[in-house]
């Protein structure tokens, strides 16, 4: 074989390599795998913490046998509210455990009444700092007024839950009504500014007897 047909022979072969390969590499080669599909991440409700969990420095001894601790609260102002001994047990209520509400305030545990009251809402009895004050049944409406849920205020005064006038009064304001134990207390209006007074507003004191709001002299 002459020079020029052997060069010819050899440029065939090399050409017949390469298409054999391209197509012996696209024949038996696995097409590429399809991306996993991503889940879609849930979005992330955070709701606002008024209360946070706050270690008590020492707790105090239990009053008896069997008592329950129920953890106290800081407020992001500072102070702190609850830390106390309840009973295990009370007849003819449940204890409902503290929990966090849809409106990311902390609701206290309390006691709940295990029968319902048809035509009435269980209004929870809380601590205030020195005794559980007992909680009461009110009518589930009332015309021309709306429910004010108890809460905590800012400066840590605890504002029990009343019933508050939809309309309001110029020059007057309201002075919210009260459970004094045994038969709810109607609130009133007020004036807004009285010369030569101030004005108090109603507490529990230590021994939880509701103390009304009150005018005060000015010395």
């Amino acid at each position: 074989m002459s020079g020029s047909c052997r060069r010819s022979f050899l440029l065939l072969t090399l050409i017949c390599g390469y298409i054999f390969f391209n197509i012996s590499s696209t024949a038996f080669s696995q097409p590429p795998k399809p991306p996993k599909p991503r889940r879609p991440k849930p979005p992330v409700v955070k709701l606002r913490k008024i209360f946070v969990p706050a270690p008590l420095p020492h707790r105090p001894p239990p009053p008896g046998k069997g008592y329950v601790w129920v953890p106290r609260y800081k407020h992001p102002k500072g102070f702190y509210v609850g830390g106390f001994w309840r009973p295990p047990h009370r007849e003819g209520y449940v204890w409902v455990e503290g929990h966090w509400g849809p409106d990311g305030r902390w609701i206290f545990g309390y006691w709940k009444p295990v029968k319902a009251r048809k035509g009435y809402v269980w209004v929870p009895g809380f601590w205030n700092g020195y005794v559980w004050v007992a909680g009461f049944w009110r009518p589930a409406h009332r015309e021309g007024y709306i429910w004010v849920e108890g809460h905590w205020d800012d400066e840590g005064n605890w504002i029990p839950g009343h019933w508050k006038p939809v309309k309001v009064k110029a020059g007057f304001v309201w002075v919210q009504g009260y459970w004094n134990g045994t038969v709810w207390v109607a609130g009133y209006w007020r004036p807004a500014v009285k010369p030569g007074f101030v004005w108090v507003r109603g507490h529990y004191n230590r021994k939880g007897r509701w103390i009304p709001g009150h005018w005060k002299r000015i010395r």
